[in-house]
């Protein structure tokens, strides 16, 4: 999938899945072979192979759909990066915040989060695009804010 991906987009970080896809199965899969280092080598490749097989099953069909149907190879949902961002954010407490910009209504969310991402980046953005953009957003967030995201819930809301 990924290599579909880098021929049809080419190479950096603005293509659909990059980073995406090959990351989740290979992280999961080096956790697998180097979770029982006392089993022996081909026990451990053997578990390995089956995760990340198994990953692929699960994850290839549902980007393929999203293929069809939005045209950009996107594993789950384009909006994870908003989701990731509404938790990581100078006015998150542990709960789902309401952010100025955005219309409380589900029916709007998604067009809200673009529009703002394409106002503050200054151009028009896929919802790959919107979604990357939240996501470096949030992760910005914690950089500069290294206790926010770690502090428990109920201390960053005062109970």
């Amino acid at each position: 999938m990924a290599l579909v991906a880098r021929r049809r987009f080419g190479p950096g970080p603005d293509h659909p899945v990059a980073g995406q896809f090959p990351a989740g199965p290979a992280v999961l899969a080096g956790w697998a072979y180097f979770s029982g280092r006392s089993d022996p080598r081909r026990a451990r490749l053997i578990r390995a192979g089956l995760l990340a097989g198994g990953t692929c099953l699960v994850l290839v069909p549902v980007t393929l759909r999203n293929y069809g149907v939005g045209g950009e190879l996107t594993l789950t949902t384009s909006q994870g990066g908003a989701n990731f961002y509404i938790g990581n954010n100078e006015l998150a407490d542990g709960g789902y915040v309401f952010l100025p910009f955005v219309r409380p209504d589900p029916l709007y969310e998604a067009k809200d989060f673009q529009a703002e991402a394409e106002r503050r980046s200054g151009r028009a953005l896929t919802p790959s695009q919107v979604s990357r953009f939240w996501f470096r957003a949030g992760l910005a967030w914690m950089a500069d804010h290294p206790a926010g995201p770690s502090a428990s819930p109920c201390t960053r809301r005062g109970c």
